[in-house]
């Protein structure tokens, strides 16, 4: 908006110059009304300018944080929405369903890819703390309140991926416990027939 009111007063600050300078060049004008003239029109012009540098360089700046705060928004709704369907596979019935083999592998799987994840949500908490701190970043309360969800999310996932370790955990002992009594079986048949 300021940006288009001095777009608007430009054209006038130039009628103002040439006004001026041909004032200035007129023989018929006082040396010291042309000097006067001309220290104004450097005054105007100054102010001017300083006034559109300032504006273009806030301009700038709320660009970049604007593409900032995009960027921001984007990755942690992409992660999101990693997240989110894969704590829904976790507790899914048919994850609970599947044989221990294809539940161990499974559960691998998806901590290989929250491991790869963690990097981004912790690039994400590294540029949502940047933007918090800007100054020219304005209400930043939305970026606090997405980098709580990420971080409440994450835990989640985390303490259901823990969860279902323990299960896995769980499922392994019946059968090592199996496979421990067909082995001291074994060595119970052997030691008989010594």
């Amino acid at each position: 908006m300021l940006e288009a009111d001095i777009e608007t007063h430009e054209p006038a600050v130039k009628s103002v110059n040439r006004s001026g300078a041909s004032l200035s060049d007129d023989p018929a004008v006082a040396p010291e009304v042309a000097a006067a003239v001309d220290g104004k029109l450097r005054d105007l012009n100054g102010r001017f300018n300083s006034v559109a540098d300032r504006c273009r360089e806030r301009g700038e700046d709320l660009k970049s944080v604007g593409r900032k705060l995009r960027d921001f928004n984007d990755s942690a709704n992409n992660l999101q929405q990693w997240i989110v369907p894969t704590l829904e596979t976790l507790e899914s019935k048919d994850t609970a369903h599947l044989d221990t083999p294809q539940f161990k592998e499974k559960l691998s799987d998806i901590t290989m890819e929250s491991q790869d994840k963690e990097d981004e949500l912790e690039r994400l908490k590294d540029v949502g703390d940047t933007l918090v701190q800007n100054p020219k970043t304005g209400d930043v309360s939305k970026v606090k309140d997405t980098m709580t969800d990420l971080g409440n999310s994450w835990q989640d996932l985390q303490e259901t991926l823990d969860e279902k370790r323990r299960e896995a955990g769980q499922r392994l002992m019946p059968l090592n416990v199996f496979v421990y009594s067909v082995i001291v079986f074994f060595c119970f048949l052997i030691f008989i027939k010594l």
